[in-house]
């Protein structure tokens, strides 16, 4: 069957789509074993949507392609203490370092924390039973980017628990990995587990340089709620701004609530730059112009900085559909960039995208009015080639609908998205913009 056929279920036509298995090639390795064990690490890279399965199968041969006789294979370590591997299977380590945000500079010293215990993921949120937990020995194997080893800790504890391990100075910039194992007191191996690792940053001296020449350099919509979660400790946000030397970035939270007045004042002190956000549901659900002033002027002791509401004509809610008729939102839009330069002459005002899939009557309808607001991709397909491309309306299609209107709208109207982050490459981004950007994704900088 085709895409789009039509087919029959139950005496019911429903639209379906069917495509044939195309199985890759097998990929052959050559492998000079010496006797004994080994351990074979497979990475295997595909896609797949959610729900979906993928399968694979794999096979020892002789360089003719014939079955090896007297070769064992197993899943499980030989050696390895298979009792406490069935516990230590449970935990996943967490590791973080004693620098701010966990990016020491070169120099400073690094005390990893390393939290192995149980964690709650999506397929298992809660444990049937208590872990019983064991003595055994933590190595801690630390290497470089190139894989070179830097040095090496081993830790005796009762694990599932927390330890913690000194690894002394690291004087180069990079990023560097940990690898975790656990061994039982007679030695024998009981779990390894994947790397995780931090980076030691140089500074922030450069990106201090450039900050008159940066328009737009992170977005991260929440991030007065959300940013110190991540880092597990209060401040380290900020702190990770600062290290990471962004020093302006898109969002802070939507609207202006008073509990986060303390953290606008912080970035303020700290030479933060952050957009003040008009998504809050106060300024844009009920649409009362009232709370828009308020909003604006209270962020505008703080900010010049401020954005829309974005991919408004994706919401279905009920409170939402007055506001997503075109002739209303550029009325909307058209007064809030009036109402921020009011209050800043200096104002900086960042435009929304218009999602547009599927239905370009909407962006049409405001191109015709004088505002357009660059379209997204269509729906978006397997990533091809390292690089995702869209089924639907392509970035340079995007940009051509957008480039029809360039000349004939008002500056407040020009389009801030150019550049699509869901397809590359795309055009060339508009640095002759209102906000001389496009839509960042979370932790893209230019």
């Amino acid at each position: 069957a085709s895409p789009g056929h039509v087919a029959r279920f139950d005496g019911r036509s429903l639209p379906a789509s069917a495509s044939p298995e195309r199985p890759q090639p097998p990929q052959v390795a050559t492998l000079n074993l010496a006797p004994g064990w080994h351990s074979l690490l497979l990475k295997l890279v595909m896609q797949h949507d959610q729900g979906q399965r993928f399968y694979f199968a794999g096979r020892f041969t002789d360089f003719g392609g014939k079955p090896l006789e007297g070769l064992r294979t197993q899943t499980a370590e030989p050696s390895a203490d298979l009792a406490l591997n069935r516990i230590a299977a449970k935990l996943r380590p967490l590791i973080f370092n004693s620098a701010p945000a966990n990016l020491p500079h070169p120099g400073e010293p690094i005390k990893l924390s390393v939290d192995l215990r149980w964690q709650p993921i999506l397929q298992e949120t809660q444990l049937a039973a208590p872990l019983l937990r064991f003595p055994a020995k933590l190595r801690l194997r630390l290497v470089d980017y190139a894989g070179k080893p830097i040095a090496e800790r081993e830790i005796r504890g009762l694990f599932p628990g927390r330890v913690a391990a000194d690894f002394g100075r690291l004087e180069q910039p990079g990023y560097y990995a940990v690898y975790p194992s656990l061994y039982a007191e007679d030695g024998r191996s009981i779990m390894h587990y994947p790397a995780d690792g931090f980076s030691v940053v140089a500074g922030n001296a450069a990106q201090q340089q450039r900050l008159a020449r940066k328009k737009i350099w992170n977005n991260d919509y929440y991030a007065f709620a959300d940013g110190d979660k991540s880092l597990r400790q209060a401040g380290d946000y900020f702190a990770w701004l600062e290290r990471m030397g962004i020093f302006r970035s898109v969002g802070s939270y939507p609207g202006f609530a008073e509990q986060y007045r303390p953290l606008w004042e912080q970035a303020k002190q700290r030479g933060l730059e952050v957009f003040a956000d008009s998504s809050g549901d106060s300024h844009w659900l009920n649409d009362r112009p009232e709370d828009g002033r308020n909003f604006v002027n209270a962020a505008a002791a703080y900010t010049r900085f401020f954005k829309a509401t974005n991919e408004i004509d994706i919401r279905r809610e009920p409170e939402w559909q007055k506001l997503r008729d075109p002739v209303h939102w550029l009325e909307r839009a058209k007064w809030e960039y009036e109402t921020v330069h009011k209050a800043r002459n200096d104002a900086l005002y960042l435009g929304a995208v218009w999602c547009g899939r599927g239905r370009a009557s909407g962006s049409s309808k405001c191109c015709s009015l004088a505002w357009i607001i660059t379209r997204m991709p269509g729906t978006c397909t397997p990533i091809r080639n390292g690089r995702r491309v869209s089924a639907g309306r392509s970035a340079t299609a995007s940009w051509k609908t957008s480039a029809a209107c360039w000349r004939r709208m008002p500056a407040w109207a020009k389009p801030t998205n150019c550049r699509s982050g869901w397809a590359r490459p795309a055009p060339k981004p508009c640095t002759a913009s209102a906000a001389g950007a496009g839509k960042p994704n979370r932790w893209q900088r230019s």
